[in-house]
């Protein structure tokens, strides 16, 4: 790619970023529930790609 722009002018260059991810450990049944229906939903789309 070209790079990202910087804001105060200059070379584009890389945008690094920290992503900190959580993952819930003591969900109840309805959010257990809502979690199955989001992975099927991703399931049933036949679409193994992913768009930024």
């Amino acid at each position: 790619g070209k790079g990202v722009k910087p804001v105060r002018g200059g070379a584009p260059g890389d945008l690094l970023c920290k992503v900190v991810l959580e993952t819930p450990v003591n969900l109840n049944d309805e959010q257990k529930d809502l979690l199955r229906q989001l992975q099927k939903s991703f399931d049933d789309s036949n679409s193994h790609s992913h768009s930024p």
